[in-house]
């Protein structure tokens, strides 16, 4: 016979207030979390195939790339496969200076005889590379959009550019793209808590983004109108900070002006790297540097959904604790963890794969729970060295 305690209804109050809170708790994660990667996946459905606008403008694709022809050759070969009807003209900027730059552009310009290039010089190293190759890649460019990206990137089919300009004919001014990391030499990627993290980096910025208030971009796969960054001075107002070429100068960009966010198939771009953990976790520790001038809004919102995570176990455990002998709080917590734990890992394995994020998608709760302690990683390994990283890139 089954003892009536197991199953009793007079539970303490404690177990009460705390099945409360886990159940508000649950309520209130699947009301911000569901809501925004389902977003993610509908903006993705866009079918950019339909048709593209009659009066697409003229764009310069600027190519930052050190000296890897290896990949840089197949980035532009897709480049100049794209189904772009308007005027396009690709230049590679070489950051790495003329030396090293001039047989490759030879071989290149061979294949590609429109192709223009200019280079960093060498003794350039009290400024930021990157932003010198993109301030003159767009000095160099004479269409009135400006597309910025980078060597080691591949295109997956013909829409890219016709994705990304359909924005400007329809009267944007900024189009915030994505890329998705992978290894180039084939390995595992970045790993599930960084493929995590980069969903969440996204779940924070698109509504941001839509909203015209970007608090971040990726600088491999951003346009906007060449004007604007002369009428704002270029990176004149981030030149000490690292990653003010996506982060701070877009939001300073993106004042009074008409910022759209695409994140069709086409239009998302693979960079490959050959350590990408690597490459994410300098990148990710970079942009540290840049967070606290950005506004507050999307990163607190990030910072309150894993808080409710935490005090959603926290209180399913107290929940079950203190309802001993009875296990109905404990069941009544295991039905909220499922509640809450299918829909969560439905539209987050939706959106990661709408953002070619490779993604476990049943793990997510597991590893979210998780994600402050990742965090905290970032914090006691990069705090200190974060300066560091200023002029690596």
């Amino acid at each position: 016979m089954i003892d009536p305690s197991l199953y009793s209804w007079h539970i303490s109050d404690a177990s009460a207030v705390a099945i409360i809170v886990a159940f508000l708790s649950a309520v209130l994660l699947l009301c911000i979390i569901v809501p925004k990667f389902r977003l993610i996946y509908r903006m993705s459905l866009e079918d950019t195939a339909a048709g593209l606008p009659a009066d697409l403008p003229g764009v310069s694709v600027v190519i930052s790339s050190h000296s890897r022809p290896d990949l840089l050759l197949p980035f532009l070969e897709d480049i100049y496969k794209q189904a772009y009807p308007a005027p396009l003209e690709v230049i590679v900027v070489n950051s790495d200076g003329e030396e090293y730059m001039a047989d490759n552009i030879k071989m290149l310009q061979a294949r590609f005889p429109k192709l223009k290039s200019t280079f960093v010089p060498s003794g350039s190293r009290n400024l930021s590379r990157r932003k010198l190759a993109i301030t003159l890649g767009i000095k160099a460019a004479t269409q009135p959009i400006v597309l910025l990206t980078r060597g080691n990137c591949r295109v997956e089919g013909d829409g890219w550019l016709g994705a990304m300009m359909r924005h400007f004919a329809e009267g944007a001014d900024i189009v915030i793209g994505s890329t998705a990391m992978r290894d180039i030499n084939g390995g595992k990627g970045i790993g599930p808590m960084r493929s995590l993290d980069s969903l969440i980096n996204t779940m924070r910025r698109l509504p941001a983004a839509i909203a015209g208030q970007p608090v971040g971009a990726d600088c491999s796969n951003l346009a906007y109108r060449r004007k604007l960054f002369f009428d704002c001075g270029g990176f004149s107002n981030s030149l000490n900070l690292n990653y003010g070429d996506d982060d701070i100068f877009v939001s300073e960009l993106a004042k009074g002006n008409v910022v759209e966010a695409e994140l069709s198939p086409d239009s998302i771009l693979l960079t490959y790297e050959p350590t990408p953990r690597k490459i994410y976790d300098i990148e990710r520790a970079s942009r540290a540097i840049t967070s606290d001038r950005l506004r507050r809004g999307p990163f607190i919102l990030t910072s309150f959904i894993n808080m409710l995570w935490w005090i959603f176990i926290g209180a399913g455990a107290i929940a079950t604790l203190t309802g001993l002998p009875s296990l109905l709080p404990a069941a009544a917590f295991v039905i909220m963890l499922v509640c809450v734990s299918i829909p969560v890992s439905s539209s987050a394995g939706k959106a990661a794969a709408a953002l070619k994020i490779p993604c476990k998608a049943w793990t997510t709760p597991l590893r979210w729970i998780a994600y402050p302690l990742f965090l905290l990683r970032y914090k006691l390994g990069f705090g200190k060295k974060i300066r560091n990283f200023t002029w690596e890139n």
